[in-house]
């Protein structure tokens, strides 16, 4: 732990981690010292929790699960000073069909400019 708060999803690149969790918003952390990561930035949205995390070319892309599922857009270029860039509001998810198990986490993974992702049981994609 590098501060107080618990973690439930993680992407890395390269020593930096991106990290979210039920206690809210995101936590960017330097672990190029292993024995001793320290926390670099922060970023909130509306207190919310953000679950799942995925990164690519210095934007971190996260799910707000619920009724209103939202892909929130975090410019990350400058790690200590991460902003929003963007929301995608309201995006579809279908039912899963066919899937045996049924995803109950919100998560959310990317391959090149395509977002899959996990909310409240259903899954859906979107391309960026």
């Amino acid at each position: 732990k590098v501060n107080s708060t618990n973690y439930a999803h993680i992407a890395v690149d390269g020593t930096t981690v991106y990290a979210t969790g039920p206690d809210g918003g995101m936590d960017i952390i330097d672990a190029s010292v292993p024995s001793s990561p320290s926390l670099l930035g922060t970023f909130q949205y509306n207190d919310t929790y953000l679950h799942g995390v995925t990164v690519n070319n210095g934007f971190a892309y996260s799910i707000i699960g619920g009724s209103n599922t939202i892909l929130c857009i975090v410019d990350v270029h400058d790690p200590q000073s991460p902003t929003l860039f963007t929301t995608l509001e309201d995006l579809p998810c279908e039912r899963m069909v066919n899937m045996g198990d049924t995803i109950y986490d919100n998560s959310i993974a990317m391959h090149g400019t395509t977002v899959y992702y996990s909310c409240s049981g259903s899954f859906g994609i979107i391309d960026i």
